[in-house]
């Protein structure tokens, strides 16, 4: 039974892949121009050594969000999540004027950042030493609650009131910086592949999230995408 050679990779959650045979080049995002009057999935043009290549968004192309707006969405959710942590000091605060319990969550791993912080997974080596740096900080900034109970328990309301100012000079104000180094991060080395191909038409690209591998398919493995533009253009793109 023949195997072909395919070229993998990643959109969104799914595996993607063309023949390789197809494939002239792999890049990072080049600078391109927006296309008027084109169709939606069509991102723009941009031009490699003297050719002017039309760039397709297959995020687009498959209905799914953009890579773009996933990321914006990561920021939103992130920043949310840094605002939490501004009304849990405020909280924080608060009890230790009225001299009542502190109620919030004291469970790093329990916050909504930490839920978060504990399953996400990233390839991008950047991005995860930073989120490493998130840790301490972040325990250290929740255990200030456990602290604080314990004053209030004992009635030291001034040692109660440092330990709040503290939390907001040391660990909250570095958890500050941490969010303001992730969200440039995240704009700038978070950035979609570009597959450039030849067709029938000329040479055409598209967008992929990422690149996984080279792989052999049997004749009988492949299940091509039901896609007009796609089969118009590369009879041999397929899910994995």
């Amino acid at each position: 039974m023949a195997e072909l050679q395919y070229l993998v990779f990643r959109i969104a959650m799914n595996k993607i892949a063309i023949n390789l045979e197809h494939v002239l080049e792999v890049i990072r995002m080049p600078n391109w121009t927006p296309y008027p009057n084109s169709s939606d999935f069509l991102k723009g043009i941009f031009n490699l050594r003297n050719n002017i290549i039309p760039l397709i968004d297959f995020r687009k192309l498959l209905s799914f969000p953009t890579f773009d707006d996933e990321i914006n969405d990561l920021i939103e959710m992130l920043k949310m999540r840094e605002h939490d942590h501004i009304n849990w000091l405020n909280e924080l605060e608060l009890c230790v004027t009225e001299k009542r319990e502190f109620r919030l969550n004291t469970d790093p791993h329990k916050c909504k950042f930490g839920e978060w912080y504990y399953t996400y997974k990233t390839e991008n080596v950047v991005l995860q030493n930073l989120l490493e740096q998130f840790e301490r900080p972040h325990n250290q900034i929740h255990s200030r609650g456990i602290e604080v109970n314990n004053l209030l328990l004992h009635k030291k309301y001034d040692d109660a009131e440092r330990v709040v100012l503290d939390a907001r000079n040391l660990e909250f104000a570095r958890m500050v910086n941490l969010f303001n180094e992730l969200y440039n991060i995240l704009k700038t080395t978070m950035r979609e592949f570009v597959v450039i191909i030849n067709t029938d038409a000329g040479m055409k690209s598209f967008t992929v999230d990422k690149i996984d591998k080279i792989m052999k398919i049997t004749e009988n493995d492949i299940y091509k995408l039901d896609n007009s533009e796609l089969q118009g253009t590369v009879n041999e793109v397929i899910r994995i």
